[in-house]
């Protein structure tokens, strides 16, 4: 099995708090397990990783939201989408060779 997680948007829904520049899963707002906070990407990830899941895992995301995906999760895998729009599309394009390889 192989997971695409989409990381996409332009953080206009829940404005203020998120924005062009800081989407709302890069925002620490949620409590971890050692009571410091860690955003939905952040916890996505770890739970990835719990379950052993993560090496099954890319994000597909835009050149804008690569340098935070990388502060926040470190050196993951990554499909970055040459335009900011039809993000599923581009994603499922992108990961037909994968899929095609797994079978």
């Amino acid at each position: 099995m192989r997971l695409v997680l989409l990381s996409g948007g332009s953080g206009k829904r829940l404005w203020p708090l998120s924005n062009d520049t800081r989407s709302k899963q890069f925002l620490k707002l949620l409590k971890s397990d050692d009571d410091s906070l860690e955003s939905m990407a952040q916890r996505v990830w770890r739970q990835l990783k719990k379950s052993n899941l993560d090496q099954n895992t890319v994000i597909s995301t835009s050149q804008a939201q690569l340098e935070m995906i990388r502060s926040q999760l470190g050196d993951v895998p990554v499909i970055t989408e040459q335009l900011e729009r039809y993000i599923s599309c581009y994603c499922f394009s992108k990961c037909l060779p994968i899929l095609d390889s797994a079978n």
